[in-house]
């Protein structure tokens, strides 16, 4: 051990290997530019963690404005299968108040129009079932 005197103290004696008040110093400039970095790398993260929350918020107006969209089409569709079975139920009455005449084409177009009011009512379904809930947006922790 050799003697080191510090301003305002007696001089004591120092361990060998311990480090000078230069080594500090430079060892502190090191840790300072080690946090230097890191605050660079959560600045870096916290705009990426901003943009996420940005876009999470789009993607939430697009999944509320497909909600819109598939439940109007599911309203017309059903609208549609009531309309079809109001034609169907006019050209039987008609059929019954005029039995001369041939309606076999109007009653093929509304078989092949309730075919096909199945087939879109299974479309919309199915559309219906790929709309996700929308998801909270994410806050960075502070």
């Amino acid at each position: 051990m050799s003697p080191v005197a510090y301003p305002n103290q007696p001089a004591r004696e120092v361990p060998v290997g311990f480090p000078w008040p230069g080594e500090i110093a430079n060892e502190l400039s090191g840790i300072r530019n080690n946090l230097g970095g890191i605050r660079t790398e959560l600045a870096v993260l916290n705009k990426k963690v901003d943009r996420m929350s940005e876009q999470q918020a789009e993607l939430n107006v697009d999944v509320t404005n497909l909600t819109a969209v598939v439940t109007d089409v599911s309203a017309q569709t059903a609208t549609l299968g009531t309309d079809l079975a109001a034609v169907a139920a006019e050209i039987t009455a008609l059929q019954a108040a005029n039995p001369a005449l041939d309606l076999s084409g109007l009653e093929a177009l509304i078989t092949t129009a309730q075919g096909n009011q199945t087939t879109l009512d299974t479309t919309v379904a199915s559309a219906t079932a790929l709309v996700p809930a929308p998801v909270p947006p994410v806050t960075p922790a502070p």
